[in-house]
Order: structure tokens, then C-alpha cells, then sequence
């Protein structure tokens, strides 16, 4: 039980602390971007790219890798309430692939994942 309180309070001390910086981000990357079919055949292409296992980080640079240890990325949640494929930062896999993304660092992400900085979906 004090896991979870932990988890709560940590969970809030982030965002407030870096909810700001994430929301500044999603203004400046998406300022003056339209959403169009090519846009989104792009990101299908980048999913593609991961490869079939969304364990293969081989297509993933040592710094990308060293932001998913910050960030407390791990591949199978602790708390089953919080997943990667519940949280607002998730990018979903392409029609090709099967593993997912997320906007916070590059590379694969396990839908049954989770990180510190799983925010819910609005």
C-alpha cells in the first residue's frame, strides 16, 4: 500500500513539475502542423521501423535508450490501472505494427507498459 501512495505522490510531484514542459511541447511540435493522411503514414512508417518485437531498440539511439531508464519505462506495469495504453502520452501502433510509442522518447513501447510520467487520457 505505501508503493502505490508513493507512486500517487510521486506521480503528482510530476506533473506539476513537468506537466507545464509537456504541454509547452505539444504547442510548439504541433504549432502550425495540420494532421493530414501523409502525416500519419509517416508515423505508420516510423512504428514500422521498430520492427515486429517491441523489444528490438536496435533502430534506437543510446540516448533514447538512456531517456526510457530516466523516465522509468518498463515493459510490464507494476499497476494494472496504469498502462501505457491508458496513459495520454501513448502513441498507438500503426496498421502494421504491433507495438506502440510514446511522445516522451523514441523507440517500441509495450502497451502493458508503464513509466513515471503516465498521465491519464482526456
Amino acid at each position: 500500500m505505501d508503493d502505490i501512495k508513493f507512486s500517487r505522490r510521486k506521480f503528482m510531484k510530476n506533473i506539476v513539475q513537468y506537466g507545464t514542459v509537456i504541454i509547452a511541447a505539444g504547442f510548439i511540435g504541433g504549432c502550425g502542423r495540420k494532421e493530414d493522411s501523409s502525416t500519419q503514414k509517416e508515423g505508420e512508417q516510423e512504428q514500422a521501423a521498430y520492427g515486429r518485437s517491441c523489444d528490438d531498440l536496435s533502430n534506437v539511439s543510446q540516448s533514447e535508450i538512456d531517456k526510457r531508464d530516466v523516465y522509468g519505462y518498463v515493459d510490464e506495469t507494476p499497476y494494472p490501472e496504469f498502462r501505457c495504453d491508458n496513459c495520454s502520452l501513448y502513441i498507438p501502433p500503426g496498421e502494421e505494427g504491433n507495438c506502440g510509442g510514446c511522445v516522451l522518447f523514441e523507440g517500441p513501447v509495450f502497451a502493458a507498459g508503464y513509466c513515471d510520467y503516465w498521465a491519464p487520457e482526456t
